[in-house]
């Protein structure tokens, strides 16, 4: 979790929730695996393909915090997260998250 809020910080400085879609091929490149795909040699067309199909929701041009999380978690573990049952760990991270990282819980 710290890595991606790390790699999310380079576009967006200031704690936004939200970066431009365009920075989403180069976030991911950053990151390791799991979440991303940093060191594997992939061709930016192949990456753009890989992120169509994860079907990030696009605000006009930009693509939020938690969602792009929520997309990489659920092809993670191979769950479709708007499906999963809630459970007590999933709750957790959800209180603990504004106490773990203030930063992303500030309004943008």
């Amino acid at each position: 979790m710290r890595k991606y809020e790390d790699a999310w910080k380079e576009y967006a400085p200031y704690g936004q929730h939200f970066i431009s879609t365009k920075y989403l091929f180069d976030l991911l490149n950053e990151l390791d695996a799991p979440l991303g795909f940093k060191g594997q040699k992939l061709s930016k067309l192949h990456l753009l393909k890989i992120i169509t199909a994860f079907d990030i929701v696009d605000h006009n041009g930009t693509v939020h915090f938690a969602e792009v999380l929520w997309v990489l978690a659920g092809t993670v573990s191979g769950t479709e997260m708007d499906k999963a049952v809630p459970c007590d760990a999933i709750l957790a991270i959800a209180k603990n998250l504004p106490r773990k990282f203030p930063d992303l819980c500030k309004p943008s």
